[in-house]
C-alpha cells in the first residue's frame, strides 16, 4: 500500500505543502518524504530555510494525524510548542528529506511527537512538537 500521495491527508495546500509521500504509518509512528525544489516558498539561494524544515515536521505529524483519521476528513492544525530543537543543516534543492514522527501522546485535541528528518542518510534534525488540531 506505500508509498502514498500525501496531500489527501493534509489540510496545507499548494504552494505551502512540505510534505510529499507518506512512507509508512503504523504504531502510532508515520515515515515521510519531501523533494526540496526551488522556487518552493521557503527556498533562498538553493537552501530550504530552518522554518521550512520545522514545517515539514509539522506538516508530517498532520500527515499522520490524517491518515489515522481519514473516515472523518482532514482538519487543520497549529503548532502548539516546539522543544529541544536541534538544526545541524540546511537541505539544498533537489535533496530528499526523510521524516519520522513518533507519537508520544494524544489528549483530547492535542498531540505530542518526537521527530526526526534526515537527508542522504544523515540526521540533520530533531525535536519535540506539541500539535493542536482546529
Amino acid at each position: 500500500m506505500f508509498p502514498v500521495d500525501a496531500q489527501p491527508y493534509l489540510p496545507q495546500r499548494p504552494p505551502f505543502v512540505f510534505v510529499d509521500r507518506i512512507l509508512e504509518c503504523e504504531n502510532q509512528c508515520i515515515k515521510t518524504d519531501f523533494v526540496v525544489t526551488a522556487g518552493h516558498e521557503l527556498v533562498q539561494e538553493g537552501i530550504l530555510l530552518e522554518t521550512g524544515v520545522m514545517e515539514n515536521i509539522a506538516q508530517s505529524c498532520a500527515a499522520c494525524i490524517g491518515w489515522e483519521n481519514r473516515a472523518k476528513g482532514v482538519r487543520g492544525g497549529v503548532i502548539g510548542s516546539v522543544n529541544n530543537w536541534e538544526l545541524h543543516t540546511r537541505p539544498r534543492v533537489g535533496d530528499t528529506l526523510q521524516t519520522t514522527i513518533r507519537i508520544g501522546a494524544q489528549v483530547f485535541d492535542a498531540t505530542i511527537v518526537d521527530a526526526e528528518t534526515s537527508c542522504n542518510g544523515q540526521l540533520i534534525a530533531k525535536c519535540n512538537m506539541k500539535v493542536f488540531l482546529v
